[in-house]
């Protein structure tokens, strides 16, 4: 029965009082007894300093709880364990590495401020985050001494402590962030952004007299930066802005626009999108005007299909495809009058929409207005590939118009189903030599199926 004191519980207290921390902390990984690891915990927080070598050493052999455990008695121990934390911040590592950088957001040391900056270069994304965290938890303390090593700091460190500076906010970090929009790095100047709209309305006094600078670039990010801010005196300097002689100016303010549905941004992007001598500012402002969406953007969106650029076309049809079925109509109704371009254009948007929304006012086009308004359906009910548009197209297969029923022929092509094929080769023998043409080539295009049809007539 003696053996039964094999499984004794180790006594801790002879551990602590001989500074074996180490055997401390292996009892702490490996007991599964909450009083044992209470009396573990209790021992190495005596301990103090003298424990810190040795729980810093164990923090790359142990399992998530565990660390965590040990993350805790470091952080309780406080000032005496920074100096040697501040080491591990470069340790092999990437785990003990994060593990540092949280600790030191709790504590929040002064001295390891510089240390936490480098750290947000560190190759590995975890530990640059949780640097980023820790400093964050520094708050209004920390700002001052990050503005005053800002320039001096690589780019990554830069868009780390531009990260930083939108957490904490203020006037100061404010400051710091317009003075950011001069940054030798983009990524530094779009951090900066990305800060300033998390700061939000704080913001929008420093960025209404910035929007007046004299720098184009300071300018350019004032306007990316305030539209997010739902303001009267706000929107009234953006809207000022929008005639800023300098294009890339113009363009931001266009992109901030998109961010306000207020009937008077909504108006300033229609005029910028059919009167700015810049195709790239009009073409912001379609991409704002899609981002609104909305039924109110429909009509200047489809209208721009047919005016300035490839990049503004483009840029229309996105946005036509975000604001989705409520431009079915409208876009059906451009089909009367579009030229070739444009209604290829609309195929594509109809397209991406979806064949439900668009197919029953096609084929209601299909069936109405001039012969140009009826070919034009017919062709995009081809593109949709819908077999509920069948029906539809073979009823006008006896359409008077021959443009119409050439149109029809290479619809039921596209389609390929096998209930097209016959009326097509019908259409082989049509007076209209380009609907012949048209059968002849959706024949081909529905390849085998057809050609079996063919040599059974």
């Amino acid at each position: 029965m003696r053996m039964l004191g094999l499984f004794r519980q180790p006594n801790i207290n002879k551990l602590m009082e001989r500074g074996q921390a180490e055997k401390i902390i292996k009892i702490l990984s490996d007991s599964k007894h909450s009083n044992l690891d209470q009396m573990a915990r209790s021992a190495l927080l005596e301990l103090g300093e003298a424990a810190v070598p040795d729980l810093i050493a164990k923090l790359d052999n142990l399992d998530q709880r565990s660390r965590k455990i040990v993350e805790d008695i470091l952080c309780e121990i406080g000032t005496p364990a920074v100096e040697y934390l501040l080491s591990t911040l470069k340790d092999p590592s990437w785990e003990v590495r994060l593990s540092s950088a949280r600790i030191m957001g709790k504590i929040k040391p002064k001295n390891a401020v510089n240390a936490l900056v480098d750290s947000l270069a560190d190759r590995h994304s975890e530990v640059r985050l949780m640097a980023q965290r820790s400093l964050t938890n520094y708050e209004s303390d920390i700002v001052g001494v990050l503005t005053g090593i800002f320039d001096n700091q690589e780019d990554q460190q830069r868009i780390g402590i531009v990260n930083v500076l939108g957490q904490i906010g203020g006037s100061l970090a404010i400051d710091k962030l317009i003075a950011s929009f001069k940054d030798r790095s983009v990524e530094v100047r779009s951090a900066s952004v990305d800060s300033l709209k998390q700061i939000g309305m704080a913001t929008k006094n420093a960025l209404i007299v910035s929007l007046k600078d004299q720098d184009i670039e300071t300018r350019r990010y004032a306007a990316l930066s305030i539209g997010g801010i739902k303001e009267n005196s706000a929107l009234d300097a953006l809207l000022n802005a929008s005639n800023d002689k300098e294009w890339s100016v113009r363009r931001a303010v266009a992109e901030s626009l998109g961010h306000n549905d207020d009937t008077r941004s909504l108006k300033r992007l229609e005029e910028i999108l059919f009167n700015d001598l810049d195709e790239d500012v009009r073409a912001s402002a379609a991409n704002a005007l899609g981002n609104i969406a909305g039924l109110k953007v429909v009509n200047p969106l489809v209208e721009s299909l047919e005016v300035g650029s490839a990049a503004i076309r483009a840029a229309s049809i996105r946005g036509l495809i975000n604001v989705g079925d409520l431009a079915v109509g409208p876009l059906v109704s451009k089909l009367k009058t579009a030229n070739a371009d444009t209604r290829e254009a609309i195929a594509d948007i109809l397209i991406n929409i979806g064949a439900d929304s668009a197919l029953i006012p096609l084929i209601s086009s299909l069936r109405e207005g001039d012969s140009h308004a009826r070919s034009a359906a017919a062709e995009e009910l081809g593109k949709l590939r819908d077999p509920q548009g069948i029906q539809p197209l073979l009823v006008a297969l006896n359409d008077p118009s021959d443009e119409v029923r050439d149109s029809v022929t290479r619809a039921l092509g596209m389609i390929g189903d096998s209930e097209c094929i016959d009326p097509i080769i019908i259409s082989l023998d049509d007076p209209s030599a380009s609907v012949r043409t048209s059968a002849m080539s959706s024949l081909m295009q529905i390849g085998k199926p057809a050609v079996n049809s063919l040599l059974k007539v």
